[in-house]
């Protein structure tokens, strides 16, 4: 297959590219631990005679299993330290109060990101949170709260709102989105599609550290990403695992993509994939189409360019 040897020796010459770090990825290691979970986990809630109706029970990485069923390995990938949990009741309602600490605001937020429903309306509560009938869930910082009530009552969902409001309020911790998130589009997003991926976007057990987006281009959704380490040997594996599939084509020649390297290929669930190394970073977008192609330039143009907005 020509055109994928071709693309495989022009991506071979990008490893060795430093990364400009413009398109940061790091998340915010703390110097020091953030208190305890449990720490948060007060006898009473303020304002409403909620009081706690158990100790306060924590499981550290080793044990989470023994508290939560099947997903405890995607937890530890994203960081998990140790989670805290405690019921609280008050006549006839009954609730439990999770606090997951990480070791970074990314690890929290990330883990939400991945586990958030498509499509869910979000609350600014902490960096972002959802409502739903006997539940509510937040990340703040390195901290991600699940509050749920035992039944769906006016009562419960008024003590768990404001619960989680006392404990946002409490938590210490960043309130903005990840850092990485801010070379994205503002424009044109689908609401609840921010994602960052530990591991396995696209499916691909070899990609991750990604940061996506979602948007709406005309009648098209599209998905925007890029990894923020090893860009070269990653777009050198994901070219050799086309081109082994026949999925390795030629893209756009008009791309901004560093020397103009990159290939496009095809997603069983996205469409079409165009990737290429701009500025030392893995980037592209999924879902390509014809009508997305100046969308997509416009934002590979200006990706250089270093910003500090951050997601409204």
């Amino acid at each position: 297959m020509i055109v994928g040897k071709k693309l495989t020796i022009a991506i071979l010459m990008l490893i060795s590219i430093p990364a400009l770090g413009i398109l940061s990825g790091c998340g915010d290691k703390a110097s020091e631990d953030p208190p305890p979970a449990g720490t948060f986990l007060a006898e009473e809630f303020s304002g409403i005679n909620v009081r706690r109706a158990s100790e306060v029970t924590t499981y550290p990485d080793n044990s989470l299993w023994e508290y939560i069923n099947g997903g405890a390995e995607l937890h530890l990938k994203y960081g998990f330290v140790e989670v805290a949990t405690a019921d609280y009741k008050q006549d006839e309602v009954e609730l439990v109060a999770d606090i997951y600490r990480f070791d970074s605001s990314l690890g929290a937020y990330g883990l939400y990101s991945v586990l958030r429903p498509e499509g869910r309306e979000t609350i600014r509560l902490g960096i972002e949170g959802i409502v739903s009938a006997a539940s509510v869930e937040f990340v703040k910082g390195p901290y991600f709260v699940r509050l749920i009530g035992y039944e769906d009552t006016d009562e419960t969902n008024r003590a768990l709102i404001n619960r989680a409001g006392e404990l946002a309020g409490t938590l210490p911790g960043a309130t903005d989105y990840p850092p990485g998130f801010a070379s994205f589009p503002k424009s044109n997003r689908l609401p609840s599609t921010n994602k960052y991926w530990v591991e396995s976007y696209l499916d691909l057990d070899f990609l991750g550290d990604v940061y996506s987006q979602d948007y709406l281009i005309d009648t098209g959704r599209v998905s925007l990403f890029y990894c923020a380490s090893e860009a070269g040997e990653k777009v050198l594996r994901w070219s050799r695992d086309a081109e082994n599939r026949m999925k390795l084509q030629e893209c756009p020649k008009d791309l901004p993509f560093d020397d103009g390297k990159a290939f496009m290929t095809k997603d069983p669930l996205r469409g079409p994939v165009v990737v290429g190394i701009r500025d030392g970073k893995l980037v592209g977008m999924a879902g390509y189409t014809k009508e997305s192609h100046k969308w997509l330039k416009d934002w590979l143009t200006v990706l250089p360019q270093d910003s500090t907005d951050s997601l409204d």
